[in-house]
C-alpha cells in the first residue's frame, strides 16, 4: 500500500508542477514529427543494387555465428538485368529475377581507413606466376571460393582449419549467393 500512496503523491505533484504539461508537450511534438515521417518504395533495381552493395561481411557457420567475420576483399557483384516476373501494384509485392554479376580483381578492393599495403607488389621470385617450384601449375586462388568455403565451414573461429574447409562447388555459391540477399536484404 506504501508503494501506491507514493505513487499517487508523485503523480499529484506532477499535475501541481509544470513537469507533468512539458512532458505531455513533448511527447505530442515527437508524435507530430514521427507522424510526418512517410517512405516510398523505390523501384527493384535500385533497390537490388543497394542490397548488392552490403555484401561485404560473410560470416561462418552460413552466416548464423556472431564470433567472426570475414570482410569480401577483392570481390565486387553487380546487377545486370532485373526482369519483372509478376505485375503488382506495389513494387516490393511483385517476382523479380536478376542476373548478378560477380568480379574478382587482382588487388583487394579499397576499404577506408584501410586498403592496400603501401609499396610495390611482392615479387614471385625465380618461378614465374603461372607456374610454382618446380613448373607444377598453380591454381589462382579464389576470393570468392574462400569466402564460400569461410561462410560454408563451422564458426567459432575453426573455418581457416583446412579440414574443416568443405568443397566448393556450383551449387554452394548459388546457396551463398541466396543466403547472402536474405541475410543482407531479408529477401527469401
Amino acid at each position: 500500500m506504501k508503494f501506491l500512496a507514493i505513487l499517487h503523491d508523485s503523480f499529484r505533484e506532477a499535475v501541481d508542477g509544470w513537469v507533468i504539461y512539458v512532458t505531455l508537450g513533448l511527447s505530442t511534438l515527437f508524435i507530430g514529427l514521427i507522424a510526418c515521417i512517410g517512405y516510398q518504395p523505390v523501384p527493384a533495381e535500385k533497390a537490388y543494387r543497394s542490397i548488392v552493395g552490403t555484401f561485404r561481411g560473410v560470416y561462418g557457420d552460413r552466416n548464423r555465428s556472431a564470433v567472426q567475420q570475414r570482410f569480401l576483399r577483392g570481390v565486387s557483384f553487380d546487377v545486370a538485368e532485373v526482369k519483372e516476373l509478376t505485375t503488382a501494384s506495389r513494387p516490393q509485392e511483385a517476382d523479380y529475377q536478376i542476373r548478378l554479376v560477380v568480379e574478382e580483381r587482382d588487388a583487394p578492393a579499397l576499404f577506408l581507413p584501410f586498403g592496400p599495403p603501401p609499396g610495390p607488389p611482392p615479387e614471385d621470385g625465380p618461378e614465374d606466376r603461372e607456374n610454382g617450384p618446380g613448373g607444377e601449375k598453380k591454381t589462382k586462388a579464389s576470393a570468392l571460393r574462400d569466402a564460400v568455403a569461410f561462410w560454408a565451414g563451422p564458426g567459432q573461429g575453426r573455418g581457416e582449419n583446412e579440414a574443416h574447409r568443405p568443397e566448393v562447388t556450383d551449387d554452394l555459391i548459388r546457396e551463398f549467393i541466396k543466403d547472402m540477399f536474405e541475410f543482407n536484404g531479408n529477401l527469401k
